[in-house]
């Protein structure tokens, strides 16, 4: 049981993120993008937040308090396990979700991996 609300836990998080960053959000890094990709740069939106991101933030912050209260409240350690599993990953998603907004400039972190020839046409971005 604990397996499929991890499953449900991820996928509504993944989708929420996805639709979030369609509809636009503040910071989104598109350098890695690989060549053959660059068209999907025109399904990414940079701008304002949306309806979409209050609501999404609102409804994951209720998950992890609810996924808490189950925790404190479990009988068996496995319950608190499973449940501290799904707590840890609806947090770890609200961190995504935040992480949308803040302008870190996390594309100088991974620079040193793209290839010379696609890093030198970063740097001149």
């Amino acid at each position: 049981q604990i397996a499929l609300y991890t499953y449900l836990v991820l996928f509504v998080a993944r989708i929420s993120a996805k639709l979030n960053i369609f509809y636009g959000v503040p910071q989104i890094n598109i350098e890695f993008l690989p060549e053959p990709l660059q068209h999907l740069k025109s399904y990414f939106r940079q701008g304002p937040i949306t309806p979409a991101f209050p609501a999404a933030i609102t409804f994951l912050s209720f998950s992890v308090a609810c996924l808490l209260f189950q925790v404190w409240q479990s009988e068996t350690h496995a319950a608190a396990v499973g449940f501290t599993l799904l707590a840890t990953m609806t947090t770890l998603a609200l961190l995504e979700h935040w992480l949308l907004l803040l302008p870190l400039p996390d594309a100088k972190l991974w620079r040193w991996m793209l290839p010379a020839s696609n890093a030198q046409s970063t740097e001149t971005q």
